[in-house]
């Protein structure tokens, strides 16, 4: 028996998997391939398509049986009011009528996270029983299989805001997708072959059996998260700063990062202190990233999730034929998000960082800036002018006056991959040019299944980052626990 942490990066456009290997001594951590076709790659497209016969396929299907593809749905699921107030938008991006047809956002979440830790369980255990036994053979095999019996924690990131209740409540319905999740992965044994044989009709049946169990007043949800099926959620800039946390690589002073993904930018401020500590000062997902370049390509405000991926697709094309500079509209959409999160970037700072630090003498807040770079991933970085962001200002001294005097602070925007890992950690090949598209996943997998109560531990004002963080009980409802993905409502 081995004991695993997945962690696993959900995101809008693509989904990536990092597996700590907690068992090696010294500590391994392996990047998941995973096949489409004949093809190996580190990301898999987070896809749903609906089949004729009422069973669906996952990240890439050419079959023309299609009835419908969805996409956005992870994003949908975390979009609420918070989002659309921080982000100034008025009406719903990605939930409005009819984005999804007959299913929810959460429940095309579920299957989709169940295909994807099916397929990871049944590498590992196949692996595991394919080196304990020579036996030969299906029956052999299949004996195999039920020998041995691997552990897996799951941790799963989220954006986050910064206010607890709107955090409590975004962690708590991805908690129950997580956890119908892997109930579901249980009723159909742990088989991928299984799971996707199951119609539309089968996979609600079995869902809403699921919500009604977890909704029995006798029902342990704390031993199920925390003992029975190991999982977790954590908010996604927490764990894309985890490995620098750990890595010891950056000297002291403030910095930021900003993790630009297909729905939400993560942005985070923190502080490397002498004893090499980070002590986390502000962080906040903004609904602006990727999908709002293409928004903005498209040059209306009424626009569907169809339209949007359409777009996706031909500035892709744009780039990978370097044609993209001849295309004065789509240098134009980069530019406007860009500044767009550049002034969330300053807000937050200004707003949440120097307030904390208001203590300290203005010109040592600019030092301790000076020189430290804005780690800049995700798959943004892919477009043009955000690989090469250049400079940022983040504090003006706090007046309109100090725009014309030297009041600037300023930080250089610099890819993560020169903070890559030491490369005999992590057991994949070929990692190295992708990590700043997996450094989530990386530091998702990082943390071990007794960190949970970073939630608890977080004060939404400045929180530090331990190596061993003590364990808190989960609460228990609150008024509004169990999230009915089939229904979009909270069970009370």
């Amino acid at each position: 028996m081995a004991n695993y942490v997945v962690g696993l990066d959900f995101g809008t456009y693509q989904t990536k998997v990092c597996i700590n290997h907690l068992d090696s001594n010294p500590q391994q951590y392996e990047f998941f391939k995973f096949k489409a076709d004949e093809d190996e790659g580190f990301f898999f497209l987070s896809k749903v398509f609906y089949l004729k016969d009422h069973t669906f396929r996952y990240g890439y299907y050419n079959g023309e049986d299609v009835l419908n593809e969805f996409n956005y749905f992870k994003i949908a699921s975390a979009e609420d009011e918070r989002f659309k107030l921080v982000s100034k938008i008025k009406k719903p991006v990605y939930n409005y009528g009819g984005s999804f047809g007959e299913f929810s956002p959460e429940f095309l979440s579920v299957i989709f996270i169940t295909n994807i830790l099916l397929t990871v369980k049944q590498h590992f255990n196949s692996s595991a029983n394919s080196v304990s036994s020579p036996r030969k053979g299906l029956f052999s095999r299949l004996r195999r299989i039920k020998e041995v019996s691997n552990t897996f924690s799951v941790r799963l990131g989220i954006p986050t805001e910064y206010s607890k209740k709107v955090n409590l409540l975004r962690r708590k319905k991805f908690e129950t997708i997580l956890l119908i999740s892997e109930i579901l992965q249980k009723k159909n044994e742990y088989s991928l072959t299984t799971f996707q044989s199951l119609t539309k009709t089968e996979l609600f049946e079995n869902i809403s059996s699921i919500l009604n169990e977890l909704n029995l007043p006798d029902t342990d949800l704390e031993k199920l998260m925390n003992e029975d099926y190991r999982i977790s959620v954590y908010p996604e800039s927490a764990a894309g700063l985890l490995y620098f946390a750990k890595s010891g690589k950056l000297d002291t002073g403030i910095y930021a990062a900003i993790d630009i993904g297909g729905g939400t930018s993560d942005i985070s401020f923190f502080n490397v202190q002498h004893d090499k500590k980070i002590m986390y000062l502000a962080s906040e997902s903004f609904l602006t990233a990727c999908n709002n370049i293409y928004i903005d390509y498209i040059g209306r405000s009424d626009v569907t999730l169809q339209q949007i991926s359409a777009a996706e697709k031909k500035i892709i094309e744009l780039i990978s034929k370097k044609e993209w500079d001849d295309d004065k509209k789509y240098r134009n959409s980069i530019k406007k998000v860009k500044l767009l999160i550049e002034g969330r970037l300053k807000y937050l700072f200004n707003n949440s960082v120097f307030s904390q630090l208001g203590y300290i003498n203005p010109s040592n807040i600019r030092y301790a800036c000076h020189g430290k770079p804005c780690l800049v991933y995700g798959g943004g970085i892919s477009h043009p002018w955000i690989s090469n962001w250049g400079g940022l200002m983040i504090y003006d001294g706090g007046i309109a006056a100090s725009l014309c005097n030297d009041n600037y602070t300023y930080m250089d925007t610099r890819n993560v991959n020169a903070y890559i890992p030491d490369q005999s950690q992590i057991k994949s090949k070929n990692w190295e040019k992708y990590f700043s598209l997996m450094i989530v996943a990386f530091g998702l997998s990082y943390l071990h299944h007794k960190d949970h109560n970073y939630w608890e531990d977080h004060d939404y004002k400045s929180i530090q980052l331990k190596d061993i963080l003590e364990e808190v009980p989960h609460p228990r409802n609150e008024g509004m626990y169990i999230y009915n993905v089939l229904e979009r409502r909270w069970n009370t």
